[in-house]
């Protein structure tokens, strides 16, 4: 998925004022936080994606496959959350929290961490 499509995803089942700019650096916004407060702990280089706007529109995004659907449910809230729909914002972010802590989960058991230094088994 795409940031392009991400958006086309929300936008056909919300209608919403927002511009395609605004709901790209939400998308781009979660895309860097997760680059650097998660990808950053772990050995192997993170996941190619989107790095800017609009000159990666066509990169795909770092959660791929199954987990795409986070992408729609946070830019689905961050929709409600700027149109003061609370209800549907708190449901979205739920759905939002289940799926990217089971991606971040999973990601951890594929994925090796870095070695964070240290002394560590000095005596064995």
């Amino acid at each position: 998925m795409t940031i392009p499509e991400c958006i086309a995803a929300v936008d056909a089942v919300k209608t919403n004022p927002f511009t395609e700019d605004q709901k790209a650096a939400w998308v781009l916004g979660l895309e860097l936080r997760l680059l650097e407060s998660f990808y950053s702990g772990f050995c192997e280089t993170p996941p190619d994606g989107p790095n800017s706007w609009p000159e990666d529109r066509n990169k795909p995004l770092r959660a791929s496959g199954p987990w795409e659907e986070l992408y729609t449910h946070y830019l689905g809230a961050m929709v409600d959350y700027h149109l003061q729909e609370l209800d549907t914002y708190n449901y979205g972010m739920s759905l939002y929290n289940e799926l990217i802590t089971n991606y971040q989960r999973s990601y951890q058991r594929t994925h090796q961490k870095k070695d964070p230094g240290g002394w560590r088994h000095i005596w064995s």
